[in-house]
This record gives structure tokens, C-alpha cells and sequence, in this order.
């Protein structure tokens, strides 16, 4: 497999990193543009900044982990986990009290441990242990 160059990327930083960052971006613009807000009523400002950011660092987690696996490790069953996560909430139009995506990124933890797991799963089987990631 060829691999892509990344003129505007130092050589010293991992090529997963880079792509895990950049696909995360777009669950962050999403979660920004829905403008989803964990701000509970009479809380304190620093509360709230602290909750705010544990919620975008979710978004990117939840977007840009699978990713980062699959270039790595060339595992494809986190990638199918995160669709299966990521697409009805990304399409629900008429969000409930509680929206299937505010849920997810709020629960990315438990996201990052399901990927981990089934990602390792997919490692531990693969016949012929090669590394075919995209770069």
C-alpha cells in the first residue's frame, strides 16, 4: 500500500494523530453547530467551562479514534462501531429532551474503551498480523 505525504506535517508527529485530529474536526462542528451545551442552570462559570470542554474533547474523541486506529493498526471494526454510533444521532431531526448525540459525546469514555476493545479483537484475529492501514 502506498503511503501519503503530509507536506504541512513535521515527520516527528504520527501520521494517526494528524488523521485522528482531522477527522474528529467534523464531529466537533457538529456539536457546535447543534449548540449543544451541558450549562446547568446555576452553576458555576468554571463548572460550566470545565463540562464545555470535557464535551469537545468527546466530539474529537469520538470522531478521530477510530481513524487514528485505522491508520495505525489497520483496523476497520471501530470505524464500523463509530458509523453505527455516529449516523442516527447525526440524523435525528427533532432532537428529544436528552439528544442521541449529546449522549454519545457525553459518554465518550465508554466510546473509547467499546473501540479499544473491538479494535484489539480484530488485531488479535487477523490471520497474518500485517498492517495495512491508509498511510
Amino acid at each position: 500500500m502506498t503511503r501519503v505525504s503530509l507536506p504541512f506535517v513535521s515527520a516527528a508527529v504520527p501520521r494517526s494523530l494528524v488523521a485522528g485530529l482531522l477527522a474528529g474536526l467534523p464531529v466537533v462542528a457538529v456539536y457546535l453547530w447543534r449548540g449543544f451545551s451541558l450549562a446547568s442552570f446555576g452553576e458555576e462559570p468554571g463548572l460550566t467551562l470545565l463540562r464545555q470542554g470535557f464535551m469537545l474533547v468527546g466530539s474529537m474523541v469520538v470522531g478521530g479514534v477510530p481513524v487514528a486506529l485505522y491508520v495505525r493498526y489497520g483496523t476497520v471494526s471501530p470505524l464500523v462501531v463509530a458509523g453505527v454510533l455516529l449516523v442516527p444521532t447525526l440524523l435525528e431531526r427533532n432532537p428529544p429532551e436528552t439528544p442521541a448525540f449529546g449522549l454519545l459525546v457525553f459518554l465518550w469514555p465508554a466510546c473509547v474503551v467499546v473501540y479499544l476493545a473491538v479494535a484489539g479483537v480484530e488485531y488479535a484475529l487477523r490471520a497474518d498480523g500485517a498492517v495495512g492501514g491508509l498511510w
